[in-house]
């Protein structure tokens, strides 16, 4: 027993006095590629390939460096007799491992330092499917809280849940025998038609606490997805502060501070001209009489209370009835106090006065004889144009 400790004592010092193996580092570049050949070093020399990665950007936010290893025979050495016969022949054991589980693209952080044997096939900077996880984990955190009250989101979900479980069985049972095909459907159509079943059995969730689990676990998800979707931690972590900030934040502040900016800063209104104020004043009285004939003309209007505190009740019969609001002698007052300002005007200041157009056209028996009463226009001096 002694000789055969003292014997394994002496062969590990044997094997601990031999020198250690070297290595051989080359660093990769995107876009460029390397054929792995012989080792022409021997056995003792372990050639690494390093990708060096890159400083922490924005603009790399959806960036990944894919290692594409290109190898001419998909001998990846399925027994240890294949691996000892690799390990006779100078081949890399680190290479094996990979090749065992045939992985032909293997996806790393672009911006830590890791080495590993590949060949550098084509570069990209945006990875469509990570900005698809973003977006989709983005859409799931701001749309939880309508989710989590939608009932068919409830049942799509207790669905999706069931599938899911019948998939888990299904990898269960595989792992002990292959199941037949029709076994199979069988469970995956079992699986969905509980969870459906359970779904319609409970229904949708009316506490208001149930529906705020419903949508923070969903908020959840979403973070995990964002969260994984880059190599860029740090500012997947800074975007999610961000979202959960803007989305929790009070809005009756954001309003609060909304009408403090618009009082401290305040738009430039826009003065009208003549012409608009004119053209306004026309369309608002016209639009006021319309609405006022059909008040005095609807039931909520008391007419008998109206007319007993009327000077003119006859006067306002007519209007209701679609007589116009003024009549001839007030028109005709009104355009001679313009001819006396008109007249009174310094020359050579005109455009400080009213230019009239006025437009009187009663309707059927209060049309008079003679039309070109009911029409007054005075134009100003030195001025063609009418409003």
């Amino acid at each position: 027993m002694q000789w055969t400790v003292l014997c394994l004592l002496a062969v590990a010092v044997m094997c601990s006095s031999e020198s250690p193996a070297s290595s051989d580092t080359a660093f990769l570049t995107p876009g460029t590629s390397i054929n792995v050949t012989e080792n022409a070093y021997g056995s003792k020399t372990l050639r690494t390939y390093c990708y060096p990665g890159k400083r922490y950007s924005v603009l790399n936010l959806f960036e990944t460096v894919e290692f594409v290893l290109t190898i001419a025979s998909e001998d990846y050495a399925q027994t240890p007799e294949e691996v000892l016969e690799h390990y006779n022949e100078q081949q890399s054991l680190f290479s094996i491992t990979l090749f065992s589980q045939k992985r032909q693209r293997l996806q790393l952080s672009p911006f830590d330092q890791q080495c590993i044997g590949i060949s550098s096939r084509q570069p990209y900077i945006l990875d469509l499917w990570r900005f698809v996880q973003f977006s989709l984990g983005l859409l799931t955190f701001w749309s939880a809280r309508r989710l989590a009250k939608n009932s068919v989101f409830y049942y799509l979900a207790g669905v999706l849940l069931g599938i899911c479980a019948s998939l888990l069985v299904v990898i269960y049972l595989a792992a002990k025998l292959f199941p037949r095909r029709p076994m199979m459907y069988g469970v995956l159509i079992g699986g969905w038609t509980i969870g459906f079943y359970i779904c319609y059995r409970i229904g949708p969730p009316k506490n208001p606490r149930s529906q705020n689990i419903i949508m923070w676990v969903l908020q959840a998800m979403g973070g995990v997805l964002v969260y994984f979707c880059s190599w860029h931690t740090s500012a997947l972590v800074f975007l999610m502060v961000v979202a959960f900030v803007a989305h929790y934040f009070p809005r009756a502040w954001v309003r609060q501070a909304k009408i403090m900016y618009r009082r401290r800063f305040p738009p430039k209104r826009r003065l009208l001209t003549q012409e608009e104020y004119y053209q306004q004043s026309a369309e608002e009285t016209s639009k006021s009489l319309a609405e006022l004939r059909k008040f005095v003309n609807s039931p909520e209007c008391k007419q008998w209370k109206v007319i007993s505190n009327l000077r003119n009740p006859m006067r306002f019969a007519t209007f209701a009835n679609g007589a116009p609001h003024l009549d001839d002698e007030e028109i005709e007052d009104y355009s001679r106090a313009i001819e006396e300002s008109m007249e009174a005007a310094p020359q050579e200041d005109p455009e400080e006065f009213l230019q009239c157009s006025m437009y009187y056209r009663p309707s059927g028996r209060f049309r008079l004889s003679s039309p070109s009463r009911h029409r007054v226009n005075i134009p100003l001096p030195h001025s063609q144009h009418r409003t």
